[in-house]
């Protein structure tokens, strides 16, 4: 959580939380109102491409099966 408050007060657009246990990626996003907001929960069936690197691509059941 301090992390989390830390990146939201310098304005870091987006904040990942990843699960390994659960195979889940939790991604919150800066809102309007500077603070973070829950986007969207991948699991490890899933690509990701960040908002910000649209050139990057992570395949979750690759990364959560070793």
């Amino acid at each position: 959580m301090r992390k989390l408050l830390l990146y939201q007060s310098y304005g870091v657009k987006e904040y990942w939380i990843i699960d390994p246990e659960k195979s889940e990626v939790k991604i919150f996003k800066l809102n309007s109102k500077n603070q973070y907001e829950l986007q969207s929960e991948i699991n490890n069936a899933e690509v990701l491409i960040p908002t910000f690197f649209i050139d990057l691509k992570i395949d979750f059941n690759e990364l959560f099966e070793q």
